[in-house]
């Protein structure tokens, strides 16, 4: 402050350290741990400062941080004060003895020693712990017999002892049937697989149903189907998220299945006229929506939540401009319905869909997204089956109930905008601008339905047989560590390569 004389700046500084209280006090007999730059002012017997490699011993002192870094090299004058050498000169001097350690390899990247420390070749490696691991390791003794190097250890902990157990009645039992490698042939079990892959509409009429994702996911791996649907296992999701992607999914569905429910029963069709009608609908189904999940204790973190009604709010403001502009006049067939279609004695498609509309005996079918649509290689093959099957086995089912599919597009909500696998010239569809060039052509879109139909009587005759055998092209999935295509662990040696 400018003009105030103080007599004793030193003590003044000290005193206003001694108001805050940067680390707590220790009340108990114990090695005392603090975080770095804390404890750089103490004089212990011995100090030991871990983990102290390059980028962990950094202190910058960056002012306007929440700025972009081209508007604080216009606004800031000179580089960042480094205090990175002071702090390393002052815990050099911290106690009668003071180490600096860190390893060679941190958890993403290898680690250096701060340069600092190497420029004055103060650096020196770890001493060698000798051949093998230390007696009393357990970990690395257990390791070292998997790998070949030991004999088993003497003793293991409770933990080593329950994983061993459970490794001794799966991994090391021999297998009396191998249903990765060969057909399933015990009864009971053909019977319950044949009793999920029929469905409730299969109970009836005996055929295999099958929805696009079934069907995607038989045809990508038989044994992941036998594993997920036949079998009811899931992997184990240990992410900590904020929301349930399903879960918001599911009530952005709703929300628009009801938007195109009241339109259809108010007017008959979507009319361009009525748009903000139409908006002010949206909203009020928005607002419904939020405040039934919040009554119903589905609600999350509340600026998540609040964040997220707003969102929704904006992208139904989007999504009813959209539908105004390209698909006015269009009648709603069907809103998160189900739709079916046989195709032979053996087999159909089921399946939910999100909508279809006609207009003139021209369908359009709409899947909704929340983020990112697929691309062409995702829903496209020339002589492979494409990762998703979904818009051409719809079509396909909608073309047999009589309808002409001149339109199929993905709907994203978070970009407001649609993306067309299918759209025929004759489509009746306004779309403003420059033509818009649909992922397929109409003779591709007709080629790859007949291909994936073809597919779906074989994966059907397949399954009737209890093939779910491993394909032989495997990349790895979530589902790998049960069925062991691929490693499910490495050991030392393979790690090392």
């Amino acid at each position: 402050m400018g003009g105030v004389q103080v007599s004793d700046p030193y003590g003044l500084w000290l005193s206003l350290l001694n108001e805050r209280i940067y680390v707590s006090a220790v009340r108990k007999e114990a090695v005392p741990v603090y975080k770095y730059r804390v404890s750089a002012g103490i004089t212990p017997q011995y100090h030991f400062i871990p983990g102290a490699g390059q980028a962990q011993t950094r202190v910058r002192h960056e002012e306007l941080t929440f700025l972009r870094e081209d508007y604080r090299t216009k606004l800031l004058e000179g580089d960042p004060v480094d205090m990175s050498a002071a702090f390393l000169s002052t815990y050099a001097q911290s106690g009668g003895r003071v180490e600096f350690s860190c390893s060679d390899t941190g958890f993403a990247s290898p680690q250096l020693p701060p340069g600092e420390l190497l420029a004055a070749e103060s650096v020196v490696d770890a001493p060698s712990a000798g051949e093998g691991p230390a007696a009393d390791d357990l970990f690395a003794r257990e390791e070292a017999y998997w790998s070949g190097a030991q004999d088993f250890p003497p003793r293991l902990y409770p933990v080593q002892q329950r994983g061993f157990d459970c490794m001794l009645q799966t991994g090391f039992t021999a297998k009396g049937r191998d249903y990765s490698t060969q057909a399933v042939d015990d009864p009971q079990l053909l019977a319950h697989l044949f009793e999920v892959a029929r469905g409730k509409p299969g109970a009836e009429d005996g055929r295999f149903w099958f929805s696009p994702s079934s069907f995607d996911q038989y045809a990508g791996c038989p044994f992941m189907y036998f594993l997920n649907r036949g079998l009811g296992i899931e992997p184990l999701d240990f992410e900590v998220m904020w929301d349930d992607a399903r879960f918001v999914g599911k009530m952005l569905h709703r929300i628009m299945a009801a938007l195109h429910g009241q339109v259809q029963s108010r007017d008959g069709r979507w009319k361009r006229l009525n748009q903000l009608q139409y908006r002010s609908i949206a909203l009020d189904l928005c607002e419904e929506e939020f405040e039934r999940q919040s009554r119903f204790g589905n609600d999350f973190v509340y600026p998540m939540w609040k964040e997220l009604q707003e969102w929704t709010r904006r992208a139904l403001e989007v999504y009813v401009e959209q539908e105004s502009t390209l698909y006015g006049g269009y009648e709603l067939l069907k809103s998160e319905d189900s739709l079916q279609a046989v195709i032979d004695e053996e087999c159909g498609i089921q399946g939910r869909v999100d909508r279809v509309s006609q207009k003139d005996g021209h369908a359009v079918i709409v899947d909704y997204k929340k983020g990112t649509t697929p691309t062409r290689a995702a829903v496209y093959q020339e002589e492979m089956l494409p990762s998703t099957s979904q818009l051409p086995l719809y079509a396909f089912a909608v073309e047999n109930d009589g309808y002409k599919v001149s339109n199929a597009a993905y709907y994203s909500i978070r970009d407001g905008s649609y993306k067309h696998m299918l759209l025929d010239s004759e489509a009746p569809i306004e779309i403003p601008g420059k033509p818009v060039k649909p992922m397929v052509s109409p003779e591709e879109f007709g080629s790859l339905t007949e291909r994936i139909v073809t597919a779906v009587r074989s994966a059907a005759e397949q399954l009737g047989r209890g093939n779910f055998t491993i394909i032989d092209s495997c990349n790895g999935c979530d589902f790998r560590a049960v069925c062991r295509r691929k490693y499910g662990v490495r050991l030392p040696e393979v790690r090392n390569a």
